[in-house]
């Protein structure tokens, strides 16, 4: 959201709107959505029907208990309290911009910060991961769209009751549910290869599977996936800066030597699966290259090393937080290359998360 000047008291951010028009259009799109956001709700039919697409079928008690904890989710999003709408009302009926008393929005003051703060701390971040995931299936459900942006910057946390809350914030990135809209506007180190790779690939509930994939890793390991160095280090997405370009290159190529003896042959490998020399229209190709590329760092003795230093990184991380085992594969699962291969949407995320924390 964008934010010309912050004020804070003990409950409450009163964000300023920079005096561009544009800028103000995206901030009241996104500022309508929170406030849709907070009346959402979803049935059994509703759950139950979306819960097949994850192969788990649920009636009864189980089921409405299940409901029930996503109703719960709507406490996750960022709540809007105010906002001065004679203000607004100039900008988008005049084009007024009145310096003095330009448009704002008043929303809930996260007094914890965000979410990076909680790395390695496991029970936290069980419930950063489980109620974060569970507001982006509530998301998902009730609304058809993507959120593209999902970070630890961008889950604020407030205090609640000697503990705290996960606030899902920023959702200035969200698309709907298949549109094709050029290159993803996320950040690149949460980025899901058909993003990163590829322009106009279809967006779909995966991407913010993916992103959370990215994020448990990160909080729970204090580092990034091995292989995120890689695909920003082959990837042609222009929101890559340079510097990142080159650091990706750096810690990429420092891992194959340190674990080969020789320095580009698995950058070179990706590079050729994800752009192959003779692509074709559509996008079926990207699909099957991306289903290659998970074979070749599941199967390949090289491409494998990336997965086992994955697997034994966030294994260790596990057994130091005193998380389920179980939690492992459903982190990995949604690190797989292919959007096919990983929980179809959040929801699916959460309920296998849900499961495995309960083990």
């Amino acid at each position: 959201m964008a934010v010309y000047k912050v004020v804070k008291d003990d409950r409450y951010y009163v964000m300023k709107i920079p005096l561009d028009k544009e800028k103000a259009a995206r901030a009241f799109r996104e500022f309508e959505l929170l406030k849709k956001l907070a009346e959402v709700d979803v049935d059994e039919s509703m759950v139950a029907s979306a819960l097949k697409d994850c192969g788990v079928e649920l009636d009864g008690d189980e089921l409405a208990a299940v409901v029930e904890e996503l109703r719960a989710r709507r406490a996750n999003f960022l709540s809007v309290v105010d906002y001065n709408k004679e203000a607004w009302d100039r900008v988008f009926a005049e084009g007024v911009f009145d310096a003095s008393d330009p448009p704002f929005m008043v929303v809930e003051y996260a007094d914890l910060g965000d979410a990076l703060r909680l790395t390695g701390h496991g029970g936290a971040v069980a419930k950063v991961l489980l109620e974060t995931s569970g507001a982006l299936a509530l998301f998902h459900l009730t609304t058809g769209m993507v959120h593209r942006d999902v970070k630890p910057e961008n889950i604020l946390l407030s205090s609640l009751d000697g503990g705290f809350r996960p606030i899902l914030a920023d959702f200035g990135s969200v698309s709907p549910t298949g549109a094709q809209e050029g290159w993803s506007p996320g950040t690149p180190l949460y980025m899901p290869p058909e993003a990163l790779f590829y322009k106009d690939t279809p967006v779909t509930p995966a991407y913010d599977v993916y992103s959370l994939g990215v994020l448990a890793y990160r909080l729970l390991t204090g580092e990034y996936p091995i292989r995120q160095y890689y695909f920003i280090a082959v990837s042609r997405h222009p929101r890559i800066s340079e510097a990142l370009r080159q650091e990706a290159l750096r810690i990429a190529r420092t891992f194959e030597f340190t674990n080969t003896g020789t320095s580009g042959a698995i950058l070179k490998k990706i590079r050729d699966i994800v752009y192959p020399p003779h692509s074709k229209a559509g996008d079926s190709w990207k699909l099957k290259a991306l289903e290659e590329l998970d074979r070749f760092l599941e199967e390949n003795p090289s491409g494998a090393l990336i997965t086992s230093h994955e697997r034994e990184t966030l294994r260790t991380s596990l057994v130091k937080a005193g998380l389920p085992d179980g939690v492992l594969d459903v982190v990995l699962k949604a690190l797989k290359a292919s959007p096919r291969r990983r929980q179809p949407s959040p929801l699916c995320f959460w309920v296998e998360l849900r499961r495995a924390l309960a083990s």
